[in-house]
């Protein structure tokens, strides 16, 4: 199985490998929305093919570069690159575990078809868990979906778990402020400070304006992955850990989950609203800009769902 990636930076992006055509720009009505300087905002064009991923230059100013030389168009398989404005786009090959998180990133809203996803596929959510580490984290994401990601601050016993099914030293969640530092909500194990500032500098390089994109960045043994101003960080015992997959992808999935604000309001429920209004801590107008509303729906949701108001 087959998909793409963008590097930039310390940042990295995936998309799933389109099955027809898929334009790929900086502007945000293209298939695969990459910015990074150099990147036109209808840059290329990606299409899947028996050989490979072909990519087409679509008149980009920068165009397409491998080997140094400026090309119309190449065919990627898993191992090659070619550079796209600063930015580098690959192909990579992954397991089935893997595709099944990168589904669930992207298609958050689809529960009730997850576990007979697994069913059918790669076994019940106990099996994968007696299965290799990337299957153990599957099946710890698909509980996470079903049962719910806990309240900020009240979640110490799953972070843990993360923590260890990660195999990472330590994990924590953080709120970027507006003056660029991170303040720690929860953690379990402990940053050193020179962990901390290169989290502050990686998570001020991964700033996007766009609060649903969730935003992957790495340095050493550190990966931070974030929505908005809500960040997760791991710290590895090695660095070649960090680099693998399935760690990242599941980092991706958590920073979804345990960041992801309501914004169907069938779906609102008490525990659902008591969440963002913790994420929001206690701010009613930052919640009902998460939820999508305005104040006088959140207050009517409130009394109506029998919500702490806080």
């Amino acid at each position: 199985m087959l998909r793409l990636v963008v590097t930039h930076g310390n940042e990295e992006q995936v998309f799933a490998v389109p099955e027809g055509e898929a334009k790929l720009g900086s502007a945000p009505e293209n298939d695969l929305v990459v910015r990074a300087p150099g990147i036109s905002r209808r840059h290329a064009l990606v299409r899947r093919l028996p050989e490979g991923i072909e990519v087409v230059d679509l008149g980009s100013k920068n165009g397409l570069v491998v080997g140094g030389q400026r090309v119309a168009s190449a065919i990627l398989t898993p191992g090659e690159w070619l550079q796209i404005g600063t930015a580098w786009l690959g192909v990579e090959e992954i397991s089935a575990s893997e595709e099944s998180l990168a589904l669930m990133i992207h298609s958050p809203s689809r529960r009730a078809a997850h576990p007979s996803f697994t069913t059918a596929t790669l076994g019940s959510p106990e099996d994968l868990a007696s299965r290799g580490p990337a299957d153990a984290a599957l099946a710890l994401a698909y509980r996470i979906v079903e049962t719910g990601a806990g309240l900020p601050k009240a979640r110490a016993d799953l972070l843990a778990e993360i923590r260890d099914t990660l195999g990472a030293e330590v994990l924590a969640s953080f709120e970027r402020t507006r003056g660029g530092k991170l303040l720690i909500w929860e953690a379990t194990g402990e940053f050193l400070p020179e962990d901390t500032a290169l989290l502050a500098s990686l998570a001020a390089d991964a700033h996007v304006s766009d609060p649903e994109r969730v935003v992957l960045t790495w340095q050493g043994r550190l990966l931070l992955a974030g929505r908005g101003a809500w960040l997760l960080g791991a710290k590895f015992p090695e660095e070649s850990l960090a680099r693998e997959g399935w760690r990242k992808d599941l980092l991706r999935f958590l920073a979804h989950q345990l960041f992801l604000p309501v914004r169907n309001l069938d779906d609102v429920n008490s525990s659902e609203a008591s969440r963002v209004l913790a994420l929001a801590k206690g701010n009613k107008k930052k919640a009902a800009l998460l939820l999508g509303v305005s104040r006088g729906t959140l207050y009517k949701l409130l009394t109506r769902r029998s919500v702490p108001k806080r």
